[in-house]
């Protein structure tokens, strides 16, 4: 078997693409060839050939005898051999090989990005040594030849650790936290990060000033991918793909991040959503609330049900509940993630029953394992704020349940439109949505996106006081992501959605900013649907073209725009939550004295 390194017509690692553009340059005469190293599999070739004008693609593929082949062909050694082959013989090509197209003088075959040919051939041959298990003695470049695929991937996990885009073991906020110090970010830059998970990667890329994390899956042969995308022998060989061009992402990689210990400062533990693995005990507080400043009509820390009797100095502290402490009455709603009970729970401590509300989930239709979904469901849990809807725990049974604290008054939309302009006014309106701000501010200090933001997700407790609901059940059952997955969003609530999260199914704090100025105008229309009427490509079409919701009777065009704020197309040009309530609570100070109003001045002001 002859060394296909020292052939002259082999180029490496070179995309279909580029060796079409060899072709053409070199007068794609008939029988003008080359060979190239498949960019995702180690050990496969393509034969790029010249016939009519028009280029032809072969692959050349390695068997398990360790011979290769065109499809079901004749099996040669090697690819210096097929090709010596397909000089004198015709044998399936449309032409027989006549002129090989050559590297230019002192030129290496094309490695992979940031890694040279002749690197890659001496960690190489190093790693023959680990070949002796599998009984091969030979020359090394015949051992390399043979079992391309396993020296490439043992190659591989040694290189790819040295690189400067490798940063190994990082979390996805280190991750942004890293790219954040490198402002402006440039679109391209990147770098790759090992997951909590056992051989899972993420490629984390700066796209517009916002970074985007794309997951790498592991199937059972090893083999990595961005989901549906193509699949790659190693990091090395993902990275070097999509360097060359975006085939799926935003764009391509361009420069790495560098790793450099000393350049960042490990992220506070306070500050990360990581919870201990019994709620309840440690717990890092963040407070956030409508403040001591704000007139008493926007006050509702008197009402019923503000002190939570699952709060921390009480009961909390069960995640895991027994079924033989909940029991279930009359359905009260369904959704996409299951049926809503009323239900009973027997306290641990005190063993007094309190009401509750018994979320039953498919578990047969969620695409995660049950694990996921605990594990999301306890971080659910440790979340503390009178204006978020407390997950008490989670009963694993199957059906598995998620017992949540109960609002009986239901959710908002509904709520509204059954007393529009009679028994509640716009400014109440508006105080229901300050204490929404105030939840979710409360949901970006503990770095939670929520996802699925929306009037029917914010519970009434009673007229005055409110609570945000189903916060993060959408990635506890797999219906949104923090990495990009190519999947229809045909069942997602597209009308609250933001751009990147239609586009690009990218889900952040800055996308829960756009699902809060949706819920604001639901709210001040007392329920209405908003884009009534219109369907998908319309929607998008109107956001394309700059156009948005109307804005409502009740709403004062100061509050309308707030609301556009958080339509900025460009995440980056919306508020943060903070921001949001900061400006929310300023308005709803002169609401209250009068300053602002409506654009209908007939729309009554009770307080």
């Amino acid at each position: 078997m002859k060394d296909i390194n020292l052939e002259q017509w082999f180029h490496g690692r070179i995309l279909r693409e580029e060796a079409e553009a060899l072709l053409q340059r070199n007068g794609c005469g008939d029988g003008l060839f080359l060979v190239r190293e498949m960019t995702n599999l180690a050990g496969d070739y393509a034969l790029s050939l010249a016939f009519g004008g028009i280029k032809y693609h072969y692959q050349i593929t390695r068997h398990s005898d360790g011979r290769v082949a065109i499809e079901e062909g004749q099996r040669f050694e090697g690819p210096v051999e097929l090709v010596a082959h397909h000089f004198t013989a015709q044998d399936g090509l449309l032409t027989k090989l006549r002129r090989p197209l050559l590297r230019e003088r002192n030129v290496e075959p094309m490695g992979y990005k940031g890694v040279t040919h002749a690197e890659m051939e001496a960690a190489r041959r190093q790693a023959v040594a680990s070949l002796a298990s599998m009984g091969f003695r030979g020359e090394p470049h015949e051992a390399i030849a043979k079992f391309r695929r396993q020296v490439e991937q043992i190659v591989g996990a040694v290189i790819q650790t040295k690189q400067p885009w490798f940063h190994g073991k990082l979390t996805r906020v280190d991750a942004e936290k890293r790219m954040n110090q490198h402002l402006p970010l440039k679109d391209g830059c990147f770098l790759v990060r090992e997951r909590d998970q056992q051989g899972s990667y993420a490629v984390c890329l700066a796209h517009r000033q916002t970074v985007f994390h794309y997951l790498l899956d592991i199937d059972v042969d090893s083999l990595l991918s961005i989901s549906n995308g193509r699949k790659f022998d190693t990091l090395l060989a993902v990275v070097d793909h999509y360097s060359r061009k975006p085939d799926g992402l935003l764009c391509p990689l361009t420069d790495p991040i560098p790793n450099d210990e000393q350049l960042y400062e490990p992220t506070p533990v306070a500050s990360k959503v990581a919870l201990p693995d019994v709620p309840g005990s440690g717990r890092h507080k963040v407070v956030v609330s409508i403040g001591d400043d704000m007139p008493d009509f926007f006050r509702v820390d008197k009402e019923p049900g503000f002190q939570s009797i699952f709060s921390e100095s009480s009961d909390q502290g069960v995640f895991e509940i027994t079924p033989s402490a909940i029991s279930t009455e009359d359905q009260l709603g369904s959704g996409n993630f299951g049926s809503v009970l009323l239900g009973t729970y027997s306290l641990p401590r005190t063993r007094k029953r309190v009401q509750v509300a018994v979320k039953m989930l498919k578990v047969d239709d969620v695409p995660n394992q049950r694990d996921e979904i605990l594990r999301e469901a306890q971080t659910m849990a440790g979340l503390d704020h009178p204006h978020i809807v407390r997950l008490v725990g989670v009963v694993k049974s199957n059906p598995m349940m998620l017992v949540m604290e109960i609002a009986h008054l239901g959710p908002l939309h509904k709520f509204l439109r059954k007393r529009k302009n009679r028994e509640i006014t716009w400014l109440e309106v508006l105080s229901l949505m300050l204490q929404v701000a105030v939840g979710m501010a409360y949901l970006e200090e503990k770095r939670f996106v929520h996802r699925d933001l929306a009037a029917r997700n914010v519970l009434c407790v009673t007229p005055r006081f409110c609570k945000i609901s189903d916060f993060g059940m959408s990635r506890a059952l797999g219906l949104g992501n923090d990495y990009y997955r190519a999947e229809v969003a045909g069942r997602w609530p597209l009308k609250w959605y933001a751009p990147e999260c239609i586009y690009f199914f990218k889900f952040d704090t800055k996308s829960d900013v756009w699902s809060y100025g949706v819920t604001l105008w639901e709210a001040l229309s007392f329920g209405d649907k908003p884009y009534f009427g219109r369907k998908g490509t319309e929607i998008l079409r109107m956001l394309e073209d700059g156009e948005r919701l109307d804005c409502p009777a009740a709403c004062p065009p100061e509050v309308y725009q707030l609301m556009t704020k958080c339509w900025s197309f460009e995440s980056i040009n919306r508020p943060s939550f903070k921001q949001v309530l900061r400006e929310l609570k300023s308005l709803c100070k002169r609401a209250h004295k009068g300053e602002i109003r409506p654009a209908d001045l007939y729309l009554p002001m009770r307080h």
